[in-house]
């Protein structure tokens, strides 16, 4: 059985796409999912289930639509990726202001950022590292020119992004015993 870390995208954000958190708890354990738990109210899932990736998310897709009338972007990550994620870090510096760090998870993976100007978003800076993209913010995500949308259009994927302190807190979530 794999324990996965599931991430919806625009979720319970600016009254679109409510999802109650318990009532998807509940209706994940239904389907299957094994001690399904969620972290804040923006889409974080951390559940065990006896399938690969694809049929995990399919099944997730398929709670959300037909509980909720609900179809948003969803990755997921397992908890070793998850932590490899967090190993890859191209900014250690910046871990110390988790609201300024983001992780971008991507889907598919990119490549490469090389073919944009990264500069042009200076103060904040733009990595790659471990498939996903990694956003360190000067002065914090709004007003910032370096976003989630733009990297979406430029490199043709999906992103859903978290803070340092949510990626670090869902390999915490994910990581402890079952049962407890």
């Amino acid at each position: 059985m794999t324990r996965w870390i599931f991430l919806l995208r625009g979720v319970n954000v600016g009254g679109h796409n409510k999802v109650a958190m318990a009532p998807l708890r509940e209706a994940l354990a239904a389907a299957g999912f094994v001690e399904p738990r969620t972290y804040l109210q923006s889409g974080n899932i951390v559940a065990s289930f006896d399938d690969d990736e694809a049929t995990a998310i399919e099944a997730v897709r398929t709670v959300l639509t037909k509980t909720f009338d609900v179809g948003v972007p969803l990755m997921a990550r397992t908890v070793e990726q998850l932590s490899a994620t967090i190993a890859a870090n191209p900014f250690p510096d910046s871990a110390a202001f988790p609201k300024l760090l983001h992780v971008g998870f991507c889907d598919p993976a990119p490549s490469s950022i090389d073919d944009i100007d990264v500069e042009r978003f200076a103060p904040d800076r733009l990595a790659i590292a471990n498939g996903e993209l990694y956003f360190d913010y000067d002065k914090g995500v709004a007003g910032s020119k370096l976003t989630y949308a733009a990297m979406e259009r430029s490199l043709g994927i999906t992103v859903t992004a978290r803070n340092w302190r949510t990626v670090n807190a869902l390999v915490d979530l994910a990581s402890t015993e079952l049962g407890r």
